[in-house]
């Protein structure tokens, strides 16, 4: 019953991962904090990050996913100039989105948008140019495209990786360290079918030490149990001893022999 449950859980786990290989491609966003944009700026790129992904149709998720869509600003000039009765600020920028890898710093695919904005003030100026940021359909249909290609040979890169050390746990019976490693596998790799043979030979490598641990503390309570009553009995037999004629001999003795018959239960 405990393997087979645990085979379950682990193969939920796995099917969690690398989806988008097999289906709609789907992937995390966020953009990075800049120093020079506020909050309420960096959230407004980021909804706008997500947009440009499902007008593509890409299903945006949040929190984690092998591909990530970042988004970081640089602000390259900002200048002013006369516009009327008044001076006029323009504020330059670029805005680069990338797809990268999940934890590994790998980028996939990226493309970079200018964008420029004007206004009596230089945060005026700079809301124009974040405003004005577009990212089209088609770009992000071949940046997922061309993403796509090359995280195949990772993912498979890195579950050969992750099988090899399994392997090693499994080999060395520390069965929960494999099992929580399998929950780091993507799906949809070349290696899918060894990944499974490995869950399984985890699954049953935890159910057996869960067995060894329970048969472990059942005969550890046993042993006390025992020696509980020997002891019992040993004090029973002193105080026959102190009504009879006390001496610290024999209640030496009663104490030794309890303890030699608990030894001789347990050799």
């Amino acid at each position: 019953m405990i393997t087979t449950m645990y085979t379950a859980f682990l193969l939920l786990l796995l099917s969690t991962f690398g989806q988008y290989l097999l289906a709609q491609p789907a992937s995390g966003y966020y953009m990075v904090a800049n120093s020079t944009l506020s909050d309420e700026q960096n959230a407004f790129l980021e909804s706008k990050i997500k947009q440009s992904l499902s007008g593509a149709g890409v299903n945006s998720v949040d929190g984690y996913y092998p591909m990530v869509t970042i988004g970081r600003y640089m602000e390259i000039d900002v200048k002013s100039y006369e516009g009327g009765m008044r001076n006029m600020y323009q504020v330059s920028g670029d805005i680069t989105v990338s797809i990268e890898f999940e934890g590994s710093n790998a980028v996939l695919a990226s493309t970079t948008v200018s964008v420029q904005g004007n206004g009596y003030t230089k945060e005026v100026a700079r809301n124009m140019a974040i405003r004005s940021f577009k990212l089209q359909k088609d770009k992000v249909e071949e940046m997922f495209s061309t993403a796509s290609k090359r995280a195949v040979a990772m993912l498979d890169a890195f579950a050969l990786k992750k099988t090899r050390e399994i392997t090693g746990y499994l080999a060395k019976r520390e069965c929960y360290e494999a099992a929580d490693m399998l929950s780091e596998v993507p799906s949809g790799t070349k290696y899918e079918e060894s990944i499974m043979k490995l869950a399984k030979q985890a699954a049953e490598c935890v159910d057996a030490q869960y067995k060894e641990e329970v048969k472990r503390q059942e005969r550890a309570d046993d042993r006390k149990f025992k020696l509980d009553s020997l002891n019992l009995t040993a004090e029973e037999r002193i105080e026959r001893i102190r009504q009879t004629g006390y001496t610290q001999r024999a209640e030496i003795e009663s104490r030794s022999q309890a303890r030699e018959r608990y030894i001789l239960l347990y050799r």
